[in-house]
């Protein structure tokens, strides 16, 4: 997708991509990824204000968050009444306060250095929300950033394309092996069948919407 098209989303607030209760399966699952080491560094790329960067920043963690909208930045910390630090560099804006850093950049253009910081990635819908020509060179700059025993908590989702147009796209079991077994260990935690619950789906025909939750470990 454009950053335009994302911008007019935003700035609409046309953002039903967000959840204001945040990620069950981030709750359920998070012990699968979480050390217990400290400090411990977690990659949360297409952010959004997702209240899952307060969820896990909460945790102990240090957030780096990547959203190429600079609005979703920015409402995070405002919901919050939150003055967040500045910081320019040529590959994007950091807007931060304590453990929680947002980089409003382009997570293709973010240095490697900075993303090598993580020990773990949440992937909340980001894969699902690129085009397909756009989903090996995200998933390759990821593996390349992160380091051997590095995880990835992913939530994506599977249904018949042809039914709907993305985004979120879908990207069944299949595909998410072909971009990601070069790099990882995969498992896959739990399929959820979510179209029962989200009638806007079910209105335009929609045969059926599961979500799936997967583990990945950087071999």
């Amino acid at each position: 997708m454009e950053k335009s098209y994302w911008l007019s989303r935003w700035v609409k607030n046309k953002i039903g991509f967000h959840t204001p209760e945040g990620e069950p399966a981030l709750h359920t699952w998070w012990k699968s990824v979480d050390t217990g080491k400290r400090p411990l560094h977690v990659l949360i790329p297409l952010c959004g204000k997702s209240p899952d960067i307060q969820w896990i920043a909460d945790k102990g963690t240090h957030v780096i968050g990547v959203e190429f909208i600079e609005k979703a930045c920015l409402d995070f910390f405002r919901e919050r009444d939150i003055t967040p630090q500045t910081l320019q560099k040529s590959y994007g804006t950091c807007y931060s306060s304590e453990n929680t850093e947002l980089w409003s950049a382009d997570i293709l253009k973010m240095p490697t250095k900075l993303l090598s910081k993580a020990h773990v990635v949440y992937d909340r819908a980001a894969l699902v929300a690129l085009p397909e020509q756009m989903r090996k060179p995200y998933v390759s700059k990821i593996a390349h950033s992160l380091r051997k025993g590095s995880k990835i908590l992913m939530v994506s989702f599977d249904y018949p394309q042809q039914e709907m147009n993305g985004p979120p796209f879908s990207i069944p079991e299949r595909e998410i092996k072909f971009l990601h077994e070069e790099f990882y260990s995969i498992e896959l935690l739990e399929t959820i069948d979510i179209l029962s619950d989200l009638k806007k789906f079910k209105e335009k025909g929609l045969s059926y919407l599961y979500k799936q939750v997967y583990l990945m470990e950087r071999i």
